[in-house]
C-alpha cells in the first residue's frame, strides 16, 4: 500500500509526498480537481490498455497556479516546504523512489550524490522565479 502525506497549513495544500513506488492496484489521482498539474498513481495489469486520447489545450493560464514535482531516482534530499508567508513550514527527507509535489515555496538540499525528475510548467522564465 502507498503511503501519500499531504502537507497542509490551514486547510492549503503545501505539498504532496509519495513515498515509495509500491501503488494500490488500479489508478489513483492524489491531487484535488483544483491543481494545475494532476499526479495519478497507476498500478496495472498486463494486458490492460488506455483507449488513445488527448487533452485539449487551456483557454487561459493567467490564474493557473505553477507547481512543480521532483522524482528521486536515486540518493538522499532534504526539502524544505514554505507556507504561504514565505517562512519554513516543514523539512523532509526524501530517498530514492519518492516523489514530491510542491504547491508552496520550497528549497532542495542534496544529501548525498542524486538524480531526480523535475516535472513543471515551462518554458522556465527566470523572472518567474522569486527567491525566498
Amino acid at each position: 500500500m502507498e503511503k501519500i502525506r499531504y502537507i497542509e497549513d490551514n486547510e492549503k495544500i503545501l505539498a504532496i509526498i509519495i513515498y515509495g513506488t509500491d501503488y494500490e492496484e488500479g489508478v489513483k489521482f492524489v491531487t484535488p480537481e483544483n491543481f494545475s498539474l494532476q499526479v495519478g498513481l497507476h498500478n496495472r495489469k498486463e494486458g490492460e490498455n488506455i483507449t488513445p486520447h488527448k487533452h485539449p489545450d487551456f483557454l487561459n493560464l493567467d490564474t493557473l497556479r505553477f507547481q512543480e514535482i521532483v522524482h528521486v531516482t536515486e540518493g538522499k534530499l532534504e526539502i524544505g516546504v514554505y507556507d504561504p508567508e514565505d517562512k519554513l513550514y516543514e523539512e523532509i527527507m526524501l530517498k530514492k523512489g519518492d516523489t514530491i509535489l510542491f504547491n508552496s515555496g520550497h528549497s532542495v538540499k542534496f544529501i548525498s550524490d542524486s538524480k531526480i525528475l523535475n516535472i513543471k510548467q515551462g518554458p522556465h522564465r527566470q523572472e518567474d522565479k522569486t527567491f525566498l
